[in-house]
């Protein structure tokens, strides 16, 4: 429509060219005897639910990877560290209904951030897709529990890879509960998920720095006047730390 008008009129021409549309629309009904109705019924209310208190935090890890090794993580934690192939990122871990996600078995919660890997791209990439899994069962060891990281990974290359990480929470031998929780071991494949090509592993720690600014991250979310936000962070808090118990104590840790 905007075609019609023979020279620039100087600003942004939506609300001309919309009347000129809506002219030419009247003048096209009267031509075959329509009449155009100009009312505009009720648009009905959405049933929109409150949200619930949530909970949401940040998190920063580092290490490295290799895109040649793909079945080992020590070894391609340590042939990316020679190859100088870093693998950081910066994640934001969000629930919209922390009770859900204390109680569901899958403990599913919302991941969103970037990852940085100079081998992959040269720019940070984005993510899609993200989830997050606090302390599920491990199918293959009942008595251990796993944290699990997924996500697409975007490039401004127009490349895309898929991430899977998993932090194993088990009982070793020794007080190793810093190492699990703050060890994560990564793979990158070629499709969207798991079944696909690996195209390399590697491994990432969370840094004491990091870890302490996590900690002030920490936050709820989604509240109502009145609520109490601190009620929230330690129904979290207790959840984690009982989990930790549960693995390396009741575990078998005496």
């Amino acid at each position: 429509m905007g075609a019609i008008i023979p020279r620039p009129v100087g600003t942004n021409p939506l609300l001309t060219i919309s009347g000129l549309a809506e002219r030419n629309c009247k003048l096209i009904a009267d031509e075959f005897k329509e009449t155009l109705d100009y009312g505009f019924g009720a648009i009905p209310k959405k049933d929109i639910k409150d949200p619930k208190p949530g909970v949401q935090f940040t998190e920063t890890m580092r290490g490295y990877f290799s895109l040649n090794e793909k079945e080992d993580f020590k070894k391609a934690f340590d042939l990316g560290k020679k190859e100088d192939s870093p693998f950081e990122f910066t994640l934001t871990i969000r629930s919209d209904d922390s009770e859900k996600f204390l109680k569901e078995p899958d403990h599913l919660a919302a991941m969103s951030g970037t990852v940085t890997a100079p081998k992959l791209s040269a720019s940070p990439m984005t993510i899609s897709q993200g989830k997050f899994n606090l302390f599920i069962s491990d199918p293959t060891e009942p008595k251990n529990k796993k944290m699990v990281y997924e996500a697409q990974l975007h490039s401004i290359e127009g490349k895309s890879w898929f991430f899977h990480g998993y932090k194993e929470i088990k009982n070793d031998k020794g007080l190793d509960v810093w190492m699990d929780t703050t060890t994560l071991f990564i793979t990158i494949y070629e499709g969207r998920d798991v079944t696909a090509k690996v195209v390399g592993k590697g491994k990432m720690v969370i840094e004491p720095k990091d870890f302490a600014k996590q900690l002030t991250t920490m936050k709820a979310i989604n509240l109502e006047k009145g609520d109490k936000g601190i009620s929230i962070i330690a129904s979290f808090g207790k959840f984690f730390a009982g989990n930790v118990w549960d693995t390396f104590v009741s575990g078998g840790l005496k």
